[in-house]
Parts: C-alpha cells; structure tokens; sequence
C-alpha cells in the first residue's frame, strides 16, 4: 500500500526497491495507464516504463495495460521506512505530458508557418522595392545616358551626366537600405549594445525626443556580450519599432528603453516606453496598427512573448522576452 504522504503528492507515484520490483502503487495510475495497483505490485518498473532509466532527460514513455504508449516525465527521490521494502527505496511521480507535447508540436507547426510566411512577405517586398526603386531607377538613367550621348552641346551633356550621377547615388541608397533591412550592418560591426545606442542618437536628433537608453549586457570581464544573430536582430527591429512609432505616431517627447537579461533567466528582456498619447485597446487586441504585427511575428518566430499596455493619455510599454537559447 501506498505511504499517505505519497498518496498527497499532485502525480500518480510508485515505490521502486532496491531490485527494481514495483513495491508500492497508487490509486490514480489506473486512470493513467490503466493497471490496477495490485496488477503492477511485483512487477519489474521496466514493465510500465521500457526504457528503465530513471533519467529526466529522455523522453520516456509509459507502456498502458492496452500495449499503448503514454508520453510522460518522472521525478524521483529517495525514501526510507516503506512498509515491506528493505532499505532505501525510490519513489517515482510520473506524469502524462501527452497534452503538452501536442500543444509544444502545434507551436513548432505555427512558428514554422510564421517563418514560411515572412519569408514570403520579405520576398514579395524585395520584389516590389525592386521594381518600384532600382530597376525603375535604371531605366531613368538608361534615359539620361542616352540622352547624354546625343546631346549636341557639352553644357547639355555634363547636366545629363550630373543628373545621372544623382540617379546613381539614389539607387545606391535604396540598395544599401534594403540590404540593411535583412540585418543592420551596425549589428555585426558594432554589437547590440552600441548599435541600439546609435538608433536612439539618431532618432533623437531627428525628431528632437529625449531619449534614455540602459542595455546591461556585459561579460565579466566587462566587454559588451555578443548574442544569437536573431536573437540581436529581432531586439534590435523590436526597438527600431518602437522608436519609430512613438517618434512618428505618438507625439512623444520622452523614451526610455532598456535591455536586460533577467539575473539567471535565458532569455533577453527588451523594454521600451514613451508618453505619446497612445492608442485605442481594440488596436493591441487585432494586432494591428503601430507596426505591433510585424513586431508580434518577429517574437513569434523565436517563440518569445511581446506585451503591450497602452492608453489615449499613459503613453505606451511594450516588453518582449526573448529565449537566449532554442
């Protein structure tokens, strides 16, 4: 019979001998896996659990009456003074994670079908800036060559040839941006820390908006820290957002933002609030407005979490937690 206090705990548990023999089991397995725990008293632990090991490593599964398979994870601990067990004895909570590991499937499929999904938009966009910039861009300076070209007096020809070089430095520009919209050149030159840091000088000299900036990401040696390529890259747009939107949208005057990782915590805390005048709840309910959509699938695809409180009159705080590892 099952010591009282182990019947307590919140997991079906089982009492393990020293040989490996189930000595003791509880009620609830039955519901579980379907033996009653007479059935499974005598038997050896590998008879419900093949695969022996006692590590929470493994991804374990626990053998139903039925032959099924159950996916679950144990805890263990050692006890003493068990009724008919000589010795030490090991008791082992199992628990069904069967729902879980559906739910952790169902958010790899999503989080796959966000990054299929951006990757397309960042397709049709490149297309698009394409068409619309360079190639239009050419074509007027394929106009203004020709033109020069025939051109039937010098002065004529230097104001072709001026014009185009003008042409020329104008699709540089617009290449230059596209190439820093896959990954900020400053990012890979400079770090997260001093790349945030020239963001927000920028936008403040531009827009004129005070702006408090504190990013804590040092090593021991007191060296800026590097992190993950898109872990940097998705903090980095996530404050590039916000700056943008408080500066262009919110008639802010005031920016704070702040990059942490929390003490023993893996992941990356990014923090950014302005006293703009905000914006309406159904706005951060649809996800939309403000560039909060494009944030959202960026966190999404590291399978972070983005929160965002605002109101017409408190400004507004978005927070996203980024995991520091897969």
């Amino acid at each position: 019979m099952l010591p009282p206090l182990l019947a307590l705990t919140p997991d079906p548990t089982l009492v393990i001998d020293r040989h490996g023999t189930i000595a003791a089991a509880d009620a609830r397995l039955g519901e579980l896996v379907g033996w009653e725990p007479a059935e499974l008293v005598g038997r050896c632990f590998d008879a419900l659990v093949p695969q022996g090991v006692l590590d929470p490593d493994l991804r374990l599964t626990a053998r139903s009456a039925d032959g099924g398979e159950i996916p679950i994870e144990i805890s263990v601990r050692v006890v003493e003074g068990i009724d008919g067990v000589a010795g030490p004895a090991l008791a082992v909570a199992i628990r069904d994670v069967t729902l879980r590991r559906r739910r952790a499937a169902g958010l790899r499929a999503s989080a796959e079908r966000f990054r299929m999904q951006a990757a397309e938009a960042e397709r049709a966009r490149w297309a698009r800036e394409l068409h619309d910039e360079t190639l239009q861009g050419l074509a007027a300076l394929h106009v203004l060559l020709s033109s020069g070209v025939r051109a039937k007096t010098p002065e004529l020809m230097r104001e072709r040839i001026g014009l185009a070089q003008e042409q020329i430095e104008g699709a540089m520009e617009n290449l230059r941006g596209l190439i820093n919209d896959l990954r900020p050149a400053a990012l890979d030159e400079l770090g997260l820390e001093a790349s945030v840091r020239d963001l927000a000088e920028r936008v403040q000299s531009v827009y004129g908006i005070e702006i408090e900036t504190r990013v804590a990401l040092r090593g021991d040696d007191g060296a800026p820290r590097r992190l993950a390529t898109e872990v940097e890259t998705t903090a980095y747009r996530v404050v590039q957002e916000c700056l943008s939107n408080a500066a262009r949208h919110a008639g802010a005057t005031r920016i704070a933002v702040e990059i942490t990782q929390p003490h023993g915590a893996a992941t990356l805390r990014v923090r950014v609030r302005d006293d703009g005048h905000g914006f309406a709840a159904e706005e951060t309910d649809s996800g939309g407005g403000y560039g909060l959509r494009s944030m959202r699938e960026r966190v999404d695809l590291l399978e972070g979490e983005l929160t965002l409180s605002s109101g017409s009159d408190a400004g507004t705080e978005i927070v996203a937690v980024l995991p520091l590892t897969s």
